[in-house]
């Protein structure tokens, strides 16, 4: 039996590990091509952007990220920054409304108490009839975009493709501490393997919640974002494949973010993104078959890959590990299944040197990083798989948004 289960996993692992390979060597490709093809627009071009901004409780983080947005580097004229102050029991309200005194370009939309602080998307919402201009810019309050963030996404949608355009994320002080780091490497791996390497192979890219545009047009005929998800970027990014549209990857549009410092929030924030996703698996499913467009079966077809198949693998392989680093469990396979196992998890590590190349941030200790990854923070990630479930399937789909806190960087 045990045998058994070890090469079942065995299989399990080594289908997960190559479609990450052959992602991660789509992204390469991608990012080849998208460095051959990346241009500017004209300054008589660009169109018209309102970048909104949803901020609960920020003042350590606000006055930062508003005067990084106010310095991008786009015509005054074509800019208009919305700041959806949620509620905010802080400063948030009062910083917003002294740096919009100084600039005719922010507008300060403040939500009352016992009305907002509901979630980001209803925030997302209220800024929606506000939107002046063809493109919609969607910023967290504690990102940093670099100064041409904004012209870059916009330069990806100038040939009318496409709706929408994710830029890239860089995490700040990835390396203070190794939660971070390995957050951080994470991210890279997601960002160069699915996100890069999807747009490669299927031209599928999902929102982020962060560093993006889109068509003003387009999510006012979806109905905005939709409040009672979680993961409202997930959300979207399945109707907006439902009904046929595409998004693109836009790498050189550059925005730093922070991560979590301390294990409870990582827990707290990475259950609330589950929960999210749980939602749109339930909720969306029917939507994306019955859409016909290969795009949503693309992305119905890697969320239960990611949610079934490969939870399963990773269950096992961690239980044979743990079993047999204890001594508890004795693996009798021969020779090669154990070698094949070794193959599997250094295919694992190259896939994940590669999106650190990529992304420029690998070293000496990526290796490292990522052995921790494997065999220690998927730990992690398998608690908050089964706690978001728990309490998705305990609330019957009803949970509250909660914020997660950001400090200075």
């Amino acid at each position: 039996m045990i045998e058994t289960v070890f090469v079942v996993a065995l299989l399990l692992i080594w289908m997960a590990v190559l479609s990450w390979l052959v992602l991660a060597l789509a992204g390469a490709a991608f990012a080849r091509s998208a460095a051959r093809r990346a241009h500017l627009p004209e300054p008589e071009t660009w169109p018209g952007v309102s970048l909104v901004i949803p901020a609960h409780n920020e003042q350590d983080v606000i006055e930062q990220s508003l005067r990084s947005f106010l310095a991008l580097d786009y015509p005054l004229d074509r800019l208009q920054l919305l700041v959806v102050d949620d509620a905010s029991t802080d400063a948030t309200g009062a910083i917003c409304d002294r740096i919009a005194a100084t600039d005719r370009r922010l507008e300060v939309v403040h939500v009352p108490a016992g009305i907002g602080g509901t979630g980001k998307a209803a925030a997302l919402n209220r800024a929606l009839p506000g939107c002046r201009h063809p493109l919609i810019a969607v910023y967290d309050a504690d990102t940093l975009p670099r100064r041409d963030a904004i012209r870059r996404l916009v330069g990806a949608l100038s040939d009318g493709s496409h709706v929408a355009a994710v830029g890239r994320l860089l995490k700040v002080n990835s390396r203070s501490s190794l939660l971070r780091r390995l957050a951080a490497l994470e991210f890279t791996t997601f960002q160069w393997t699915f996100q890069a390497g999807r747009s490669r192979l299927f031209d599928v890219v999902l929102l982020t919640g962060t560093n993006y545009v889109i068509r003003t047009d387009v999510v006012r005929d979806l109905g905005g974002w939709d409040p009672a998800a979680l993961t409202e970027d997930l959300e979207l990014s399945v109707r907006l494949y439902c009904r046929g549209h595409r998004v693109t990857f836009a790498p050189d549009a550059v925005a730093q973010e922070q991560d979590p410092d301390s294990l409870h929030v990582w827990i707290r924030q990475r259950t609330r993104w589950l929960i999210g996703n749980y939602y749109v698996l339930f909720r969306r499913t029917g939507a994306m078959v019955r859409s016909g467009h290969a795009r949503a079966l693309v992305v119905l077809w890697e969320l239960y890959w990611l949610y079934a198949l490969f939870l399963l693998a990773l269950l096992a392989s961690e239980a044979i590990f743990i079993g047999g680093l204890v001594g508890a469990l004795h693996v009798p396979v021969e020779g090669r299944f154990l070698v094949l196992w070794a193959l599997a998890f250094l295919v694992f590590l190259g896939t994940v040197q590669l999106a650190a190349a990529l992304d420029r941030v690998d070293d000496w200790r990526t290796p490292l990083v990522g052995t921790a990854m494997y065999f220690f923070y998927s730990l992690l990630w398998l608690y908050v798989f089964a706690r978001a479930l728990v309490i998705y399937l305990a609330r019957r789909g009803k949970v509250q948004w909660s914020k997660t806190p950001h400090t200075a960087s």
